[in-house]
């Protein structure tokens, strides 16, 4: 039987084992075929090698073993130097001793340098009440703090209560933060400006108080003939004869009852007139050159311009008849148009075109779109 006899598949159950060859056992090559299982057992004292060499490789999660069962996971990260990891981070179980009433045993996260060296702990869980101790924190959403009470904390830019009396005020000085203002040191002291004061304002005597009203002492109550009218602004008694105050030749006749009814100026250019139409004084804007002023009882204010005292008629700023109210689309005029195209008609003060703004049908304007509540509108024709 030739020496490599492990490797041999063909044994049979006639074939014997010879001293020799148990000599060779430990020089033998093994080559398998398959998975080799262990059944359990350890494999040690082996150099592995072949041909295309053997590789290991570290894992980055460690499971470290420590005394009295103090185990840490350690976080790691490769270095330069093939399979070695430098510690980043590790969960721990801290040596704390327990002394009873759950206590001790804490649990620990720890973070460490880039060299591997630990820095500190920012979160400590204590087991014996679960309170979390934890270091710098940012808070990327809104935090609900379910009802509970938040103590011991410094919150940069809130501001405190100084105050400890009745009566104390919250005030400023040349610098931060708010202090407290005692309350004044006896009854109707007045608070005061004082530049000269560390705050900028004092309690102090009311210096412009005053004994006596009138003669009157006590209660201020007002009486009779305390005042005259002069010395109030915007009133008048009649039954009193005084100089007149300085307010009154500026005061304006809308607050005068049964002032005479002045007359407001309508015209806007030169050589407009003033003339009045059924219920009012109003504008009759002037003619053009050579245009003749005609009585006409049609026209909306008694007299009109003429061109000639028998020819077109010229009409300016006449404001069509209609309900403006961005449904209405006709609207009238005094007259009809001669020619048509005489009509210069204009909305807000746009010139509208005919066919596209607007049709003409004898003096009824038909709008394309409505106009609005507070549009204007007017019209120059001859007819």
């Amino acid at each position: 039987m030739p020496t490599g006899w492990l490797s041999r598949n063909d044994l049979t159950n006639s074939d014997k084992l010879y001293s020799d060859q148990l000599n060779s056992l430990a020089n033998d090559m093994r080559s398998w075929g398959g998975d080799v299982n262990g059944g359990a057992h350890r494999l040690s004292n082996v150099i592995l090698d072949s041909p295309g060499g053997f590789a290991t490789t570290v894992s980055p999660i460690t499971l470290v073993p420590g005394a009295d069962g103090q185990s840490s996971i350690l976080f790691d990260v490769n270095t330069a130097t093939p399979n070695q990891y430098a510690n980043r981070w590790s969960v721990n179980r801290d040596n704390s001793t327990e002394s009873g009433g759950n206590a001790g045993s804490n649990f620990v996260i720890t973070r460490y340098d880039d060299t591997g060296a630990a820095i500190d702990n920012p979160l400590t869980i204590r087991r014996s009440d679960g309170l979390i101790s934890m270091r710098a924190q940012r808070w990327l959403g809104p935090v609900d703090g379910g009802g509970q009470t938040l103590s011991n904390v410094v919150i940069a830019s809130a501001m405190t209560d100084p105050t400890t009396s009745k009566g104390d005020l919250i005030t400023r000085g040349a610098t931060g933060p708010p202090v407290r203002l005692p309350v004044g040191t006896t009854d109707g002291q007045v608070l005061t400006v004082d530049h000269l004061q560390p705050y900028g304002i004092k309690w102090t005597a009311n210096i412009g108080a005053v004994s006596s009203v009138f003669g009157r002492t006590g209660d201020v109550v007002a009486a009779a003939h305390d005042y005259s009218a002069d010395l109030v602004d915007f009133a008048l008694d009649s039954r009193a004869s005084y100089s007149n105050p300085t307010w009154l030749a500026s005061i304006p006749w809308t607050i005068v009852s049964g002032a005479p009814p002045f007359v407001a100026d309508p015209t806007l250019l030169r050589g407009d007139m003033l003339v009045r139409s059924s219920s009012a004084v109003t504008r009759l804007a002037a003619g053009t050159d050579g245009s003749l002023l005609v009585a006409d009882s049609t026209a909306p204010l008694g007299v009109r311009w003429s061109a000639t005292a028998g020819g077109p008629v010229p009409v300016y700023d006449e404001p069509p008849a209609g309900i403006i109210d961005g449904i209405n689309v006709t609207f009238t005029l005094l007259s009809a148009p001669n020619p048509p195209s005489s009509l210069d008609l204009f909305l807000n003060g746009v010139e509208q075109t005919i066919s596209v703004d607007y049709t003409l049908t004898g003096n009824a304007i038909h709008y394309t779109i409505p106009p609005r509540p507070g549009d204007t509108m007017y019209a120059d024709y001859t007819h």
